[in-house]
């Protein structure tokens, strides 16, 4: 991969990366990436409020 990307001034088109890219961006479930707006339509819970419903979750 470091030979290709070097030799192409590229690694993000790299059918390696490509193949790989999901698996390795990791996207913390607790936090909601979206707008302010978004958050507050979809319940506006806070992070605390997502945890405790995720521990009830598992004890029940």
């Amino acid at each position: 991969v470091i030979i290709r990307a070097a030799k192409n001034r590229s690694y993000l088109m790299d059918e390696h990366t490509l193949a790989h890219m999901r698996k390795a961006m990791w996207v913390p479930s607790f936090i909601q990436r979206t707008s302010l707006e978004e958050w507050g339509s979809s319940g506006s819970k806070t992070v605390q409020k997502k945890v405790r419903e995720k521990l009830m979750d598992l004890l029940h």
